[in-house]
């Protein structure tokens, strides 16, 4: 899974503006990826994810 994968699934979410993922070392896997998201100021209501979301 590559970082760009991640990033999409992230701006998947209506309340995300921004997101940027990296590799950041691990002494057990090598690399793990670290998500770095910056939110919305305001959502519109039918922006608000549903519990089924």
């Amino acid at each position: 899974m590559s970082s760009v994968e991640v990033e999409a699934v992230l701006y998947m979410h209506p309340a995300v503006k921004e997101a940027a993922v990296v590799a950041r070392p691990d002494e057990f896997w090598g690399e793990t990826p670290c998500a770095f998201v910056s939110l919305k100021d305001e959502l519109k209501e039918n922006e608000i994810p549903t519990e089924k979301e």
